[in-house]
């Protein structure tokens, strides 16, 4: 029996992002990549949408709301 971690990309903005952390869950990806991307912060995670060559994309999508 053979594991095979699946390729993950990230989309934020139209801009691919890598993985930082293969085996991490999304929260802790979110969390990593919102150092470089602070409005990754509040955003919600999309997908995984799979593609043909296997790869699974997750896209953040910026909250919608008002302050106050």
């Amino acid at each position: 029996m053979k594991i095979e971690t699946i390729k993950r990309v990230f989309v934020w903005k139209g801009t691919q992002l890598p993985d930082p952390n293969p085996t991490g869950n999304l929260e802790a990806v979110r969390d990593a990549l919102s150092h470089a991307h602070p409005e990754i912060a509040n955003a919600a995670i999309d997908g995984p949408a799979t593609g043909k060559d296997g790869v699974h994309t997750y896209t953040f999508v910026a909250s919608v709301g008002t302050k106050g």
